[in-house]
């Protein structure tokens, strides 16, 4: 029986490999073809791009008995790749092994239970589950028999969505702890998407009395959704709320000045004093940048991979540095300090490694957002920078932040979990007061 072929995807085998991207064929429930394979008359040409595909994730230690009995579907382990669970007292199963990504492979989709297998689900031993395989990062393919979050009262769970141009973030305060999850950008926002978002981070939307939501797309929602109000938080407020949360410690003053820079699909910067928040600037440049350049350049849209490039090239073999056009320094700046971005390329004797052009490309992207950010924080006289949004999530881009930084003598915070800054900010602005 025919079954899906998988194109341009990631490929992780489980091996210790590298990451590849090819294909994958699927006949029946076996992996027949993996690597470069030319699409047949008859299969069904599943998209990947931007999506990895790899052995399905064993989670190793979790309590499920409870959460598996409200829900076997269970969506946010799923979306995280995890298809096995090894249980312990008074969890689920005795451990089960999967297998290495490769020809032969078992692949499965599986039922969702029926009702009766659900309501039996306390009284009858359940049979061991046989291995899984396979999970396609960010979308859920494989058996949905992982864990649910019990439930929670509406008093003490809260909600924000940060609608973007690239990304979807999410945010839940659940009994005083902070839960964070993201899916990709799809549609405009209605009713069915808000309700499917927060059910992948295992938040009802009938336990809420509000949500917060923000992002250029916000506004499209009504009022209320169901019995749930609406409360749409404003972007610059959210970004600098966000900023203010991330940034600043227990021990300092919630009224010192920040510069807030949201680098997203592309870069906004807002100034932070107190309960007051002003856009400042902004540019083009950012994660969109990286992503068209990235697709024009190197063939790919996948932000991991890109970095991971990055990481291991060098900017300067398409970039031209100070020693490549001038005869001393300039000022404090060292040789190889980017000159021209991708200068090197007008040089009809230069054909640069990929690795290096990633590397090229992340730099002009972390290069306009870093110098955007210092020149006007300098206009605003502000000290603290900080940056949030899911560019600040790259290794390759925190790197070349700090580098220009040094350059400058100012220093730019990243901090843990930025890029889920706006959507804190909105949940924080919106819930002031409420605990």
């Amino acid at each position: 029986m025919a079954g899906p072929t998988f194109v341009n995807v990631r490929i992780v085998d489980g091996s210790g490999s590298p990451a590849t991207l090819g294909s994958v064929r699927i006949a029946g429930d076996t992996i027949v073809a993996l690597a470069d394979i030319t699409p047949t008359a008859g299969d069904s040409i599943i998209d990947a791009r931007g999506l990895t595909l790899a052995p399905g994730f064993i989670d190793t230690h979790r309590h499920h008995a409870s959460g598996l009995a409200a829900d076997l579907h269970a969506r946010p382990v799923v979306n995280q790749g995890i298809t096995t669970i090894v249980g312990g007292t008074g969890s689920v199963d005795s451990p089960v092994h999967t297998t290495g990504l490769a020809l032969g492979t078992t692949w499965r989709r599986e039922r969702p239970p029926r009702l009766a297998e659900r309501a039996d689900h306390r009284r009858a031993p359940r049979p061991r589950p046989p291995p899984r395989a396979c999970a396609l990062l960010g979308r859920p393919i494989a058996s949905h028999r992982a864990a649910s979050r019990p439930q929670t009262p509406r008093s003490s769970m809260q909600a924000a969505i940060d609608f973007g141009i690239s990304n979807i973030d999410a945010v839940a305060r659940i009994d005083g702890s902070f839960h964070y999850w993201t899916r990709r950008s799809q549609g405009t926002p209605d009713h069915a998407s808000v309700r499917d978002i927060l059910a992948e981070g295992g938040v009802p939307l009938a336990s809420l009395p509000a949500i917060a939501v923000t992002g250029g797309q916000h506004k499209v929602l009504p009022s209320r959704l169901g019995d749930c109000a609406v409360v749409g938080v404003p972007e610059v407020i959210a970004i600098g709320r966000g900023g203010q949360a991330l940034a600043l410690g227990e021990g300092d003053d919630p009224s010192t000045p920040l510069l807030v820079v949201s680098a997203g699909s592309g870069t906004a910067v807002v100034s932070a004093r107190a309960s007051s928040y002003a856009h400042v600037t902004g540019t083009g440049v950012g994660g969109g940048t990286l992503l068209g350049l990235g697709r024009l350049l190197l063939a790919t849209t996948d932000v991991a991979m890109i970095d991971e490039m990055a990481v291991r090239g060098d900017a300067n073999g398409a970039d031209l540095a100070l020693r490549d056009v001038v005869s001393g320094p300039i000022g404090t700046l060292p040789p190889d300090a980017t000159a021209v971005n991708f200068g090197r390329l007008a040089r009809l004797d230069s054909v640069p490694h990929a690795d290096d052009l990633a590397a090229a490309i992340m730099t002009l992207v972390a290069q306009v957002i870093a110098i955007t950010a210092i020149n006007a924080a300098r206009a605003e006289r502000v000290d603290r920078i900080v940056i949030i949004g899911h560019m600040a999530d790259l290794p390759s881009f925190r790197h070349i932040i700090d580098q220009v930084g040094a350059y400058y003598g100012q220093a730019l915070t990243v901090p843990d979990r930025a890029g889920f800054g706006t959507a804190l900010g909105a949940l924080l602005h919106a819930t002031a007061g409420k605990g």
